[in-house]
């Protein structure tokens, strides 16, 4: 039989397909501000916002055209199955505070910034995107009380780990110390860290806990006298750890 000429055509495998989408809104307006600015002095994802005119040293009213908020998963796909329906498309025109500008604009520029440092957990989600739809998604006070929750944590982990330096930096033995103890803490951050990674947790719990990692491989060092062993051949080589002179036997015994 004859091939049916309304088929739509199959891309190459590894090509890369392009699909038309529709925005079911629009949300735009003129931002109100009547600062006097210099082109000079405006940051580079500012600049491209503004239009100059240097022969009368002016500038346009800015038109911006907000698509913060619009997801993926608010675009609808053209394709055959929507033949004989209708799109809506609703359109909003409203006056654009420069502060909300200000901060759109800036939140548009790290989000386009992200990929490029590298920042994500998956390979295949865009973490622009996953971002995005937390700001817009969430409830506004659940966000601020999860940034003060976070903030508040991070402050205790920097605090923890000064005293928890300052405390092994000034010591000057171990007796009454558990050094069975301080090993077992590095063995356990080691597998925690492991743990987070695989369940791609987020950036900032990960970073704490390789910090964490690092400082009790400190304390080992600290605790025991590090050797580096070689077998008779120079391979393999294997550390050893040994007990310092200052683990009195009466703390051995305890441990």
């Amino acid at each position: 039989g004859s091939a049916n000429s309304t088929a739509e055509p199959v891309p190459e495998a590894g090509a890369v397909v392009w699909k038309p989408l529709w925005k079911p809104w629009l949300n735009f307006g003129l931002v109100e501000d009547w600062t006097t600015y210099s082109p000079a002095q405006l940051p580079p994802h500012f600049a491209d916002q503004i239009q100059f005119d240097r022969k009368s040293r002016q500038w346009a009213p800015v038109l911006y055209v907000n698509e913060f908020s619009l997801l993926p998963e608010d675009m609808i796909e053209v394709n055959r199955s929507l033949e004989g329906k209708s799109l809506s498309l609703q359109i909003t025109y409203a006056p654009v505070d420069l502060w909300k500008w200000q901060f759109l604009v800036q939140m548009e520029y790290t989000m386009d910034m992200m990929p490029l440092a590298g920042v994500g957990s998956d390979p295949g989600a865009s973490p622009s995107e996953d971002m995005r739809r937390m700001l817009v998604k969430t409830n506004p006070y659940l966000l601020a009380v999860t940034l003060i929750v976070s903030l508040l944590h991070m402050i205790f982990d920097v605090l923890a780990f000064k005293n928890d330096i300052q405390f092994w930096r000034n010591r000057k033995d171990l007796r009454g110390l558990s050094v069975r103890a301080v090993m077992m803490n590095m063995g356990c951050q080691f597998v925690v860290l492991l743990y987070l990674i695989h369940n791609s947790a987020s950036t900032m719990v990960i970073v704490s806990s390789g910090v964490g990692l690092v400082i009790e491989g400190w304390k080992v060092l600290k605790a025991c006298e590090v050797s580096v062993v070689r077998t008779a051949s120079g391979w393999p080589v294997w550390v050893r750890l040994r007990d310092r002179s200052s683990y009195t036997a009466q703390t051995r015994e305890f441990d």
